[in-house]
């Protein structure tokens, strides 16, 4: 009866420690996982970020070049109608 409660016990323990072992090997894998994604999500949203900002780029450079021809437009009607304003002739026409 001895030698059986001995065996069980070794037997028990090693099942104990083999669903441990698998707990921390499922644990592990998840870790992995959480950490695939996250960095997959990190990945994506400044992917998203660098497309926002080379959009914003693109559209402040189309009002730049609107709000220069404007300027143009003003300065060069300003001219034309000959009213004396000194700070007109500092200002470059491009």
């Amino acid at each position: 009866m001895e030698n059986k409660t001995g065996k069980y016990f070794k037997y028990a323990i090693g099942e104990i420690i083999l669903v441990v072992i698998g707990i921390l090997i499922a644990l592990s894998i998840n870790n992995w996982n959480e950490e695939r994604l996250v960095n997959l999500q990190i990945k994506t949203n400044l992917i998203n970020l660098s497309t926002a900002i080379n959009q914003d780029l693109e559209l402040l450079k189309e009002i730049e070049e609107v709000n220069d021809f404007r300027m143009n437009s003003i300065l060069q009607i300003l001219k034309w109608t000959e009213i004396p304003l000194p700070e007109i002739d500092t200002i470059p026409i491009v």
